[in-house]
């Protein structure tokens, strides 16, 4: 997933990423000329690490 992320941004292309309540979930949703490919991760165990703001 990171690797997806990480050629998106060097790319210069525009993505959302979205995290469920329990974070052990993500989607990666990118924009494309004929509709949205949609990458979706889930951790049976753990968590992904998500910055909150105050």
């Amino acid at each position: 997933m990171s690797r997806l992320i990480t050629f998106l941004l060097r790319r210069g292309r525009d993505f959302f990423v979205t995290l469920n309540r329990r974070t052990n979930r993500m989607k990666v949703m990118v924009p494309d000329f004929v509709g949205i490919l949609l990458v979706a991760r889930r951790f049976s165990q753990g968590e992904f690490y998500w910055h909150r703001s105050r």
